[in-house]
């Protein structure tokens, strides 16, 4: 019973090409891939531009993006988009991932040491690692949505959270010991997370 009620593969990919007005063909070359997905959110963004005002705030973003493009970049990261005080980027490897963040805080901190009262900058992390689906230059996924949760909603400034599968993938690599169970978020998500330490 259950299983009539999930339409097939070729009926959602027909649905969602009607919905969104696309060809088929489109949807079908959707690229699947297991990635390590890293999302960073500015650390009291919203409060600093609503006392800083509008351009002060859209020169932080500015300067932010300056400063962790190249982090992803030469952690082996592709940059999938800046939203607002958000980024978004894979890697074939959670260890890039977290390598990545770890210089995100570093450079960030650094960034800060000299800044005006209001300019200092820094960001909560979350990194997934699973299955993701790539359409249209944006990815998406259930460790997207956790590690957004956990980067956006969960991480303090300068922490760094991972879900579940991504502790389970850093066994055997050298961030194995500097992760532990910092907690669980409750139903619906359920979700048990973990600290960077």
């Amino acid at each position: 019973m259950i299983g009539a009620m999930i339409p097939d593969h070729a009926q959602l990919i027909s649905r969602i090409a009607q919905e969104r007005r696309v060809e088929v063909a489109d949807l079908e070359q959707v690229e699947r891939q297991t990635l390590a997905i890293l999302v960073t959110d500015a650390s009291g963004f919203t409060r600093s531009a609503l006392q800083l005002g509008d351009l002060v705030a859209l020169a932080r973003i500015a300067r932010m993006q300056d400063v962790i493009r190249p982090c992803i970049i030469d952690a082996g990261g592709m940059l999938v988009k800046f939203e607002a005080d958000n980024s978004f980027s894979t890697y074939d490897a959670p260890s890039a991932a977290i390598g990545a963040a770890l210089a995100i805080h570093r450079a960030l901190a650094q960034d800060s040491e000299n800044a005006p009262p209001g300019w200092h900058l820094s960001v909560g992390v979350g990194v997934g690692f699973g299955p993701l689906i790539g359409w249209q230059r944006d990815v998406f996924g259930a460790e997207i949505n956790l590690a957004s949760k956990l980067g956006e909603d969960v991480a303090h400034a300068g922490e760094t959270l991972v879900t579940e599968a991504t502790a389970h993938a850093l066994r055997g690599t050298e961030y194995e010991a500097r992760v532990t169970q910092a907690g669980r978020l409750p139903e619906p998500l359920a979700l048990v997370y973990y600290r960077l330490r």
